[in-house]
């Protein structure tokens, strides 16, 4: 256990973080799940929609960027071929 004050700080401010980037990724993960679900259906619209918050939660979440940029642009092309596919 931390000794100095500045080291029980830190600890404390590591615990918060912890908790929230492991929220951000799991919401994520949660939307990555629902919009692959939605993309199996008929609904370009919806998928659109899920896709831009699927975008804004990856761009939150404590990931390496060329990660964020790899997973947002594989998910961006997998439902431009459903939408396409759809129609």
């Amino acid at each position: 256990m931390a000794n100095h004050k500045s080291a029980k700080k830190r600890a404390r401010q590591t615990l918060k973080k912890t908790f929230v980037n492991k929220n951000r990724l799991t919401r994520a993960r949660t939307a990555i799940r629902t919009l692959g679900k939605t993309m199996e259906g008929k609904d370009p619209s919806a998928t659109d929609s899920l896709l831009r918050n699927v975008q804004g939660l990856l761009a939150k979440t404590n990931l390496h960027p060329k990660t964020i940029a790899r997973k947002t642009s594989r998910l961006a092309r997998k439902a431009v071929n459903t939408s396409s596919s759809n129609s």
